[in-house]
């Protein structure tokens, strides 16, 4: 019996139209890859993964200042274009707001700020 219903989910399966996905053309960084952080609130947010340093101007974030941090408001293990992230001060908590991310790009490590 168990051999007919999975003869039945398969063939069912086969006969589904198959679905092109779209290549991802989006640069996200992911959590764990970052291994550092930096701030400017004319610059935006700047993250070191991978040994290289990426820059988010997050639509001109008004918040994001020295000594902040980020926290992001999805469950995805990556930041990404779009993204809701909390901008917060790490060590007593305060939430200064939301912002959305924009899209990643890369720059020399010169242009990052102390």
């Amino acid at each position: 019996m168990r051999h007919l219903a999975l003869t039945a989910v398969l063939a069912a399966l086969a006969a589904a139209p198959v679905l092109a996905a779209e290549p991802e053309t989006r640069v996200c960084l992911d959590n764990r890859s970052i291994k550092a952080t930096r701030f400017s609130p004319d610059q935006g947010y700047f993250a070191r993964s991978g040994g290289r340093w990426f820059q988010n101007r997050a639509g001109g974030c008004p918040l994001f200042a020295e000594g902040r941090s980020i926290q992001t408001i999805s469950t995805a293990s990556r930041l990404c274009n779009g993204d809701q992230v909390d901008i917060y001060q790490p060590v007593t908590g305060l939430v200064f707001g939301t912002c959305a991310l924009g899209e990643w790009t890369e720059v020399a490590a010169e242009s990052v700020p102390k």
